[in-house]
This record gives C-alpha cells, structure tokens and sequence, in this order.
C-alpha cells in the first residue's frame, strides 16, 4: 500500500525539526498583479483579545487530519492549492484542483495529490483522487480528501490563518509587503514526477520587485510573483532550466505566506508543470 510510503516521512521530518529549530522557524500549529500594501506592518501584531477572522469559501487555513496537516488555500477563482505536512511544515504532499467558485459545496472529482513520500522518496502523482470543501450554517469550513492508496480523510477550520498565533491580522486579507518578504531564504523542496530526492535549501533569493531565483535537484528555477488581487498570495509563473533538469514544460502555481514573525516571514512556493503530471513544492524561511 501506498500509505506504508507516505507515512514512512515522518522519519525525515525528526531530522528537518532540528534543521527549521537551527534556522528559528518557529513550529506552526497548522493567483491577479499588482503590489502589496506599503502600509502593513513588517510583523505580527500580537493582541490577546484579538478576535479570530471567520472563516469563508477564500483563505489561507490550518487543516489538522490527524494522521497530517495542511495549510490549504482557497482563491476567489475557484483555484485550491495546499500543502501537506506531519510536523513542523516538512512537505510529504501537495493537493491541487480547480472549484466552482462562490459555490457553497464544491466536490471536485479531478483532484491532483502529489504525494512525496512514495516510490521509494521521490514522489508519485495518487490516483483516484476527490477533494471536498464545503461552509456549514456556523460558518465554519469543512474539508475531505481521498485517494485509492491514502484512503479518506476529512478536517475542519473555523478561522483564518494569522500571521503568527495571537496576530490579529492574517495572512490572507493583510497582505505582507513584498519589500519584507524580500530576502534570502533556506528550506526544503520535495518533488514528484521528477525521481528527484529531497533537497535542503540555503539560497532562495527574492527580490523586492518578485523575482525569485534557486537552484534544486539539478535544476536551476527562477519565476516572477503577482500578487493575486489584494490578497497575501501571489501567482507565479516560471521556469527550470538545466541539463539534468526533468521539467518537461512552463511551471506555474502560487506563492502562500505561512507566517510572519519578528519580520522574517515563511512562504510555500506551489508548482506545477503544464500537464500537472509533475510538481514540487518549496517550504521556505527567510534568514
């Protein structure tokens, strides 16, 4: 079974708990143009009393399965892309689909689900794959997913994400200004469709103006960031070159905030190829 694979990552991400420790990455509990606000602040506002963002159909949200997490996100054109993980946001899975926009109940037969730690830690695209995401009376947001392999799996969040627990802004609705998200990050990529291992990262670069530039897996990627609507996500569009690189085509996808502490932000960067026969996912903190 498939699942034997996906849960054998948990012994990866012991190792990458210590790595995310060493670069402070603090533990979670866990596309449009345009620029950001220049007026939001450069780190989490703290307030003890803050009062949480109810969740809706569009968002950034913590999903807890139990056996994994998610941060998921929701745009308002219907485009769902998450990102899941056992703990401290080490990626094993990447579920990505296409909803009805605005509808209050959205099952999607057609779902993508790369999961990383089968075929042996390189990564295979799951077959048989539904997503579900539906907003009960109470507002609050439900979602299921499956597959012939993982088996189904169903979670919920009432709030949207903030920038860092306590925060009463979120990562969604307050965009953070890519003059703060601008740096030099580490992290990690995972991949599938490509029979490339893991890669631990040092030297993500991302200019002020959204250019972002990194070398992985014998690939060298570099891509452009728009930010969708006046949202925290941006939309990417980019490129792998290289001779070893096994990118068959143009990759596109979304850039997710993940968190905002002491001005050092955390993003996922979320791509796939044209077919959606291969992506890979970026889990990265800046220094």
């Amino acid at each position: 079974m498939r699942i034997d694979h996906f849960l054998e990552c948990r012994l990866n991400a012991q190792s990458f708990r210590l790595f995310l420790i060493l670069s402070t990455l603090v533990v979670l509990s866990a596309c449009g143009g345009g620029s950001p606000s220049t007026n939001a602040p450069d780190r989490a506002t703290v307030n003890p009393e803050h009062k949480e963002i109810a969740a809706s159909l569009v968002g950034i949200y913590d999903v807890d399965y139990g056996s994994f997490q998610g941060v998921y996100t929701l745009l308002e054109d219907g485009r769902f892309s998450g990102i899941h993980y056992f703990q401290d946001l080490d990626p094993v899975g990447q579920p990505f689909t296409d909803l009805l926009p605005g509808e209050v109940s959205s099952l999607v037969r057609k779902t993508h689900w790369a999961n990383f730690g089968a075929g042996n830690g390189l990564g295979v695209m799951e077959s048989g794959v539904h997503f579900n995401r539906s907003l009960d009376s109470s507002g609050v947001l439900h979602v299921d997913i499956s597959s012939r392999d993982i088996g189904f799996h169903e979670a919920s969040a009432k709030a949207q994400k903030t920038y860092a627990r306590g925060s009463s802004q979120t990562l969604y609705f307050d965009p953070i200004p890519m003059s703060v998200l601008a740096g030099i990050y580490r992290g990690r990529s995972r991949s599938a469709g490509l029979s490339t291992p893991t890669v631990d990262l040092e030297d993500f670069s991302l200019s002020a103006q959204g250019v972002f530039a990194v070398s992985a897996g014998g690939c060298a990627y570099s891509g452009q960031l728009s930010q969708v609507g006046k949202t925290g996500v941006f939309n990417v569009a980019a490129l792998a070159k290289g001779s070893a690189c096994k990118v068959n085509s143009g990759l596109s996808g979304i850039v997710t905030p993940l968190s905002l502490v002491d001005g050092k932000a955390s993003l996922g960067l979320q791509l796939v190829n044209e077919d959606s026969s291969q992506s890979m996912v970026f889990v990265l903190q800046k220094k």
